[in-house]
């Protein structure tokens, strides 16, 4: 089973505020693997991915018709992690139609240089760098996985009369 994400990891991940992805949630524009009560979803990789490629997109003032677009193609994508892994790491978008895969920078000059109609002379072409967005996502939450104290038995316990004892007391003081 994949590990989910929360909210605040996501939103740490993605160096955004919680409130844009709430809002994308609320009005539709994105569904996370799990909803919860506001700022309680769970979002897997793929989520992460598509939210990373979506606020990039936002930065470039693409619609946000055009976002949820892109971001619904890489969260249902099978292929996702293949595709990386193959160098197709860029989702291109050209007069507010996402194409429906990942392509290569090779692909993509081929594309161009082929005389693909819809690219030539077209003046509103996005090109989503998935893979670069990811990978910054990922190390985030690697950083921040990496940096959660680990759970000791000396940590603080309070007890019924007030008073503070350790956990490794409080469980010397149980054993026969």
């Amino acid at each position: 089973m994949q590990h989910l994400l929360g909210t605040g990891e996501v939103c740490r991940a993605l160096a955004t505020k919680e409130i844009t992805i709430q809002k994308w949630i609320q009005k539709g524009h994105f569904a996370p693997t799990l909803r919860g009560a506001p700022g309680r979803h769970k979002f897997s990789t793929s989520d992460l991915a598509a939210l990373a490629c979506g606020l990039q997109l936002r930065k470039s003032n693409v619609p946000m018709s055009t976002v949820a677009n892109a971001m619904r193609l890489i969260q249902r994508s099978e292929t996702l992690e293949r595709d990386l892994a193959a160098g197709r790491d860029s989702l291109l978008i050209c007069n507010g139609t996402v194409y429906g895969s990942l392509v290569s920078r090779a692909e993509l000059l081929a594309t161009v240089s082929l005389g693909q109609p819809d690219l030539i002379g077209s003046k509103a072409v996005v090109l989503c760098d998935v893979g670069r967005a990811i990978e910054g996502a990922m190390l985030s939450v690697r950083a921040a996985v990496n940096t959660r104290p680990e759970p000791t038995t000396d940590q603080p316990a309070t007890v019924t009369d007030s008073q503070t004892v350790t956990a490794r007391q409080v469980t010397n003081s149980q054993t026969p």
